[in-house]
C-alpha cells in the first residue's frame, strides 16, 4: 500500500513527475602529478676587480724620479723635467729646492755627462737670476 501511494506522489508531484534528463557524462580533468620545479641556479655575481692600493706618495716636494729603462736617456728626461720642475717655480727659494732635493741625481749626472751637468747649472742659474730681479 505504501509502495502504491509513494507511486501516486511522483506521478502527480510536479518535481518528481517530469521525465528526468539523461545524465550527461562530464569529464574529470584528472590532474597530472606534477614534477617539482627546479629553480634554476642563480648566476654568479661577477667578482668586482680589486683595485689595487695606490702606493704611498713618498716623494718630497720638488723631487724628481727618472727611471732607466734599457734604451732610455735617463739624462735628457732628467734634464727635461728639471725644466719642468723650474717652470713651476714661484720663487728663487723654490728654485734652490729644487736643486737641494735632487742632489743625488745631479751629481750622478755630473759623473756620467758633465756636459749635460753644466747646461744644468746654466738653467737654475738664470732662474734663480730671474726671480732676484723681480
Amino acid at each position: 500500500y505504501l509502495w502504491l501511494l509513494a507511486m501516486e506522489l511522483t506521478d502527480t508531484d510536479s518535481v518528481d513527475s517530469e521525465k528526468q534528463q539523461e545524465e550527461v557524462p562530464v569529464k574529470v580533468a584528472v590532474a597530472k602529478k606534477e614534477e617539482p620545479k627546479i629553480a634554476p641556479k642563480p648566476e654568479p655575481k661577477p667578482k668586482p676587480i680589486p683595485i689595487p692600493p695606490t702606493p704611498k706618495n713618498d716623494m718630497k716636494p720638488w723631487e724628481i724620479k727618472v727611471d732607466a729603462n734599457e734604451g732610455s736617456d735617463w739624462a735628457e728626461t732628467a734634464l727635461e723635467a728639471t725644466k719642468i720642475a723650474i717652470g713651476s717655480a714661484q720663487s728663487a727659494e723654490d728654485v734652490q729646492a729644487i736643486f737641494k732635493t735632487n742632489r743625488a741625481t745631479y751629481d750622478l749626472l755630473k759623473a756620467e755627462y758633465s756636459s749635460m751637468y753644466d747646461d744644468l747649472l746654466a738653467i737654475f742659474k738664470k732662474a734663480k737670476e730671474s726671480f732676484n730681479k723681480e
